[in-house]
């Protein structure tokens, strides 16, 4: 309660409208139920998706996979090594290719079909010096050409994958989603880490791929009580999870 006091005085100084507490999941039961009690309205959000991995290598992982998945995969990583000379090198400071991962973030981010904030080439720079032993870059070089880069968030046995961004010249060619996912498992298996979170959007290869649905919701309450009311009129029409047109082509939606 005297957060949620503080959060109403800042916003009331600052003139903000409401407040929102986003991306809860069923870890955080007793904030949901105390948000519901002070009259937060529960939204359902996109969902985020992981993998638990249950294996002790990258060629048993794949042999868990559907028929049709396991070969679908194992062609483009044939494809991909008859075409490509792939490497794949850990680092924590990319001061001095900032400016190609930058453009590869810029590629992937212009073509999302969900748009967030755009992120600076200082966040970058930086994220690595705020979280030391967390945070850490995968690039993902042709030859050597940077082709992928891959900054990814590991703590506590989880592996999220953040932020990626493909060179579009190369990336169907090489099957670069493909290859960085099988890394990024291969890394996960031989670190002991065992959950590999993909993020949103995109459903339908993670989910092929093996990642499961992690359901979010959105607590949200407008200040303003006619505007909290049309809000809760209205919140089938504006909630996250049902504007993704990839979800409902999937029938991954109840």
């Amino acid at each position: 309660d005297l957060t949620l006091e503080e959060l109403r005085a800042f916003s009331g100084k600052e003139r903000i409208g409401g407040i929102l507490f986003y991306n809860l999941s069923s870890k955080h039961p007793e904030l949901s139920e105390h948000l519901k009690r002070r009259k937060f309205l529960k939204m359902e959000t996109l969902p985020t998706t992981a993998i638990t991995i249950k294996t002790d290598s990258l060629e048993e992982y794949i042999k868990g996979l559907s028929k049709n998945t396991r070969k679908d995969l194992n062609k483009k990583l044939r494809r991909s090594r008859e075409f490509s000379e792939l490497k794949v090198e850990s680092r924590e400071d990319i001061t001095d290719i900032i400016d190609r991962v930058y453009w590869l973030y810029l590629n992937n981010f212009n073509d999302a079909d969900v748009h967030f904030e755009v992120l600076t080439k200082e966040f970058f720079l930086n994220i690595c010096r705020n979280m030391p032993g967390v945070a850490k870059y995968f690039i993902t070089y042709d030859k050597e050409k940077i082709v992928v880069f891959n900054l990814c968030l590991i703590k506590d046995g989880v592996f999220i994958d953040k932020f990626i961004g493909f060179d579009y010249a190369l990336a169907h060619k090489l099957h670069l989603y493909y290859t960085t996912f099988c890394h990024n498992i291969d890394w996960c298996i031989k670190n002991k880490v065992n959950i590999c979170q993909l993020g949103f959007s995109d459903y339908h290869p993670k989910v092929r791929l093996g990642a499961k649905l992690i359901p979010l919701y959105i607590y949200a309450k407008a200040f303003n009580p006619f505007l909290h009311t049309i809000i809760k009129l209205i919140r089938p029409l504006i909630e996250p999870k049902n504007l993704d047109s990839s979800l409902k082509k999937l029938n991954l939606l109840p």
